[in-house]
């Protein structure tokens, strides 16, 4: 029901705001903030204002830096080495840290969770038709879009887009994309994952939230991103108290990863805007209907499979410096 309500307000009717009234009675799954070092300018100050009960994971290291008493519906999840050791996972990180989370929930029976780092503004802003003022609602109010939407399509996982809160070009008549999401605030199906036996894995230089994406995606489980729903950030990435860092693919390149995904990775190059230079850079092609994005590079795939690091960072640099991947018009 919710469902055909959603497609007709936004496919028809053009008004969000009335997708978010229409399920402003939605109760929201606990939410799990990640959080390090207890920056400035992040929602721990604000965690009271969450209207759920919220778990705050912290390392054992880091708790000093954050205040002793909380309010009531926040627990302090305190993450310890042997937590690290008995999901035999190495110390420490942030995929990491969303695995724990997952199997935090599993071990204590929370079949639903929302993931949200501890950077992201209380704050969503709607799509609207062109001319139209801007539609700002509450962070939570949109969230339950989110959550009763994902529930009644079964969702593995779903979020809203997450951007600089520029709306650009919307198709109103596409109210959903299952192509994928960012993973700053995320609504995860903790049973739906646990049945299929996903986790978040730590890639070097990959994001784990694609890897459990495409994880989803080959088991037939939805990922939903509404991309009509946009969220913002409290810092700045890449500031001064932003922990966030720029990866470079050609550096980080994976071998394992790329011989686990090829048929969904279509590797690029392309001038970065800011230094000017040509870099290699990724797409995921999580429905394959496109054929221009199912070329697998055949050479590069070998030698992933023999595991030669240093002839892969060769071909790879070459493919930089003489020739595209792929037409950089099929993206």
């Amino acid at each position: 029901m919710i469902k055909e309500q959603i497609d007709r307000l936004i496919m028809i009717e053009h008004n969000p705001k009335k997708v978010v009234d229409l399920c402003k009675d939605v109760d929201l799954p606990p939410i799990a903030v990640p959080s390090y070092r207890n920056r400035n300018g992040t929602i721990i100050s604000k965690l009271g204002e969450i209207p759920t009960r919220v778990f705050l994971f912290v390392y054992e290291d880091d708790r000093q830096n954050y205040p002793e008493e909380f309010p009531e519906n926040v627990t302090v999840v305190v993450i310890t080495h042997k937590d690290f050791e008995d999901l035999g996972m190495e110390w420490r990180g942030l995929p990491q840290k969303r695995h724990f989370i997952v199997e935090y929930c599993k071990k204590n029976g929370i079949k639903e969770v929302i993931q949200m780092d501890d950077d992201i503004n209380f704050e969503a802003k709607l799509a609207r038709p062109s001319g139209e003022k801007e539609v700002f609602v509450s962070l939570f109010d949109a969230l339950r879009v989110v959550v009763a939407d994902a529930r009644e399509n079964n969702a593995a996982v779903a979020s809203m887009t997450g951007n600089d809160l520029k709306i650009g070009h919307f198709e109103w008549d596409k109210p959903r994309s299952f192509r994928g999401r960012p993973a700053n605030c995320v609504y995860e199906n903790i049973e739906i994952l646990a049945n299929a036996g996903i986790q978040y894995v730590k890639w070097k230089g990959i994001e784990e939230d694609m890897d459990l994406d495409l994880n989803c995606y080959v088991h037939g489980l939805p990922v939903i991103e509404y991309e009509w729903m946009k969220h913002s950030f409290a810092l700045a990435i890449g500031g001064k108290d932003s922990i966030a860092s720029e990866n470079n693919l050609l550096a980080n390149f994976n071998m394992v990863f790329y011989e686990k995904w090829h048929d969904y990775i279509t590797l690029y190059v392309r001038e970065d805007k800011k230094t000017g230079k040509r870099k290699l850079f990724k797409k995921y092609n999580f429905d394959k209907i496109d054929e221009r994005y199912q070329t697998v590079d055949e050479t590069l795939l070998q030698l992933c499979k023999q595991r030669d690091a240093e002839k892969v960072m060769d071909y790879l640099e070459e493919k930089v410096e003489q020739e595209l991947l792929c037409s950089i018009d099929d993206l």
